[in-house]
């Protein structure tokens, strides 16, 4: 979305939004829109189909098309950057890969939004989890197999292949996010840990924690921080949603 500020930048308004959904989720319901998401981020699907998405949330949205439930939405036009503006892009990542095809996406901005000043936040982690928690029956099944090839790994094989996509990506965000020359360079860039729920107890969810923790330590800057949202999330009375923070939660997120 853009928020188009007033001359005081005491309010705002969006003049632009573009929501897009996989094409394999239109149209279904119930139990099927679940299977479309078997096998959604194969890492050959992701380089063909959210490559692209990625490439229209930055560069605007390029067709008119319907809209509605399972369709996404849009409207307006995506106006050139004037300084007067806050744009917003959520970025659905699963996997570290996936991070990087949002830098690689954000590198591309036109309109004059590449000049403009940028941050980002990236939280990866819980998708892996996801893979590791499918039934073993049900590998290339269940809703959460949106990557079967990580489902069959063990938690300390499932852990090395985490921190093998991680530290591909730590060098391209730390370089996006350079003080010196990088897009991001004055407003910096976070990586955040999983969030924390109270059904969090097993050995694959501290490992995974920690496992960011673990890196972001060796490589962490003024430009390029460590939000540790597990122990922040901890101190939070609210439940989760989902396996998902609450609204209060991610609020409290943002703020910090």
């Amino acid at each position: 979305i853009v928020i188009e500020l007033n001359d005081d930048a005491s309010a705002g308004k969006v003049v632009y939004k573009n929501i897009l959904v996989d094409p394999r989720v239109e149209a279904e319901k119930g139990d099927a829109m679940k299977a479309s998401r078997v096998r959604a981020h194969t890492r050959e699907r992701d380089n063909r189909t959210l490559r692209a998405a990625f490439a229209e949330a930055v560069s605007g949205r390029l067709l008119e098309r319907p809209i509605g439930q399972g369709l996404g939405n849009w409207s307006g036009h995506l106006p050139k950057f004037n300084g007067k503006q806050i744009r917003i892009t959520n970025f659905f990542a699963q996997y570290w890969d996936n991070a990087d095809m949002a830098l690689e996406a954000m590198a591309l901005a036109q309109k004059g939004w590449r000049d403009a000043e940028a941050t980002v936040v990236v939280a990866i982690g819980l998708w892996y989890i996801n893979q590791w928690h499918c039934l073993p029956q049900k590998k290339t099944k269940a809703w959460c197999a949106t990557r079967p090839e990580l489902s069959h790994l063990t938690v300390p094989g499932l852990m090395k292949a985490f921190k093998k996509d991680m530290l591909v990506t730590l060098p391209k965000l730390a370089a996006f996010c350079d003080k010196r020359q990088g897009q991001a360079g004055r407003r910096g860039c976070a990586v955040a840990t999983i969030d924390h729920c109270k059904f969090m107890l097993g050995s694959i969810w501290h490992a995974t924690y920690q496992a960011i923790m673990d890196e972001m330590m060796k490589v962490a800057t003024p430009a390029l921080r460590l939000v540790d949202l597990w122990t922040l999330a901890l101190e939070l009375p609210e439940q989760c949603l989902g396996g998902h923070q609450s609204p209060m939660s991610t609020l409290w997120t943002w703020q910090v």
